[in-house]
């Protein structure tokens, strides 16, 4: 009983309910707590990596770039228009929305 009330001040209800419902033990949330309260307590932002995922280029942009800075320079027009129609009918719509990790 005093370790329930302990974990219910520590980490609060949400915790506890998780800690009910999956069967695991303070050990476990003990390992998955402490980083993001260090990077809290340091001044960091837990959110910024979510930020910079969702303000990375998805492949449509990042081909749109290549056509753009590369292959209208580089390459001949009727490449151009192979690689462009290629990518339009089999590439960008199956992973054209996917984000890069760049």
């Amino acid at each position: 009983m005093a370790s329930r009330s302990r974990s219910r001040l520590q980490f609060g209800a949400a915790a506890e309910q998780i800690r009910r419902l999956t069967g695991f033990g303070h050990s476990l949330l003990l390992r998955l707590i402490p980083p993001r309260v260090d990077l809290i307590r340091g001044g960091g932002d837990p959110l910024e990596e979510k930020h910079k995922e969702r303000a990375a280029p998805t492949v449509a942009d990042l081909f749109e770039d290549f056509t753009e800075r590369h292959a209208k320079i580089y390459l001949r027009p009727n490449t151009i228009r192979s690689n462009e129609g290629m990518a339009r009918k089999h590439i960008l719509p199956k992973i054209g929305r996917i984000r890069s990790r760049i």
